[in-house]
């Protein structure tokens, strides 16, 4: 195994192709990638989206007491699940874990049909290339998936953008024959 670091200090491993085992331990490397990355962000959407609800009920417990400053903590914790809300909007945490997820499972789903020779890599003659191919795909679909995401946001902002800087369209109205 080769340790390469980026530019951020964060270090990526390769696997040597001569070991035969390479393939599989770079799939399992993967599988555990995004296992790690989906509970982060499930870990994430629950912690935002628990927050959020004893704030959004403590709202209107709070506009009922007598309490001197009732009317500032209501509107600040009204404002905090606003924040809230956006964070979750702009993050896309349940999107996140919910992709992450299902790609490390198709991973874990081609392992298991390598491993036990089943599927299509039953008859297959070279099975690490089947898995490798397999593998390559599956990770392909998430970058597309989430390069679309990334696409998808950059493109509304770039509409509301556009809807700020338009001009407003003056509509003429003819006037009547002299």
């Amino acid at each position: 195994m080769v340790k390469l670091m980026n530019t951020a200090g964060e270090t990526t491993e390769f696997y040597e192709t001569t070991s035969p085992d390479h393939v599989r331990k770079y799939a399992i490397a993967q599988m555990a990638w995004y296992e790690r990355k989906a509970k982060g962000a499930k870990a994430f959407h629950w912690w935002l989206k628990g927050i959020e609800v004893v704030a959004a009920a403590a709202i209107p417990v709070l506009a009922l007491s007598p309490m001197y400053d009732a009317r500032l903590i209501t509107a600040a914790l009204g404002a905090f699940v606003t924040v809230l809300e956006a964070f979750q909007q702009i993050y896309r945490f349940r999107d996140t874990w919910l992709n992450y997820r299902s790609t490390a499972e198709a991973i874990r789903r081609d392992l298991l049909l390598y491993g036990s020779g089943g599927g299509p890599f039953g008859d297959a003659p070279d099975r690490n290339r089947l898995l490798a191919e397999r593998i390559a795909a599956v990770t392909a679909q998430e970058n597309t998936r989430w390069i679309a995401y990334i696409d998808k946001t950059a493109g509304e902002k770039k509409e509301e953008k556009g809807k700020e800087e338009r001009p407003a369209v003056v509509t003429s109205v003819p006037l009547p024959p002299t």
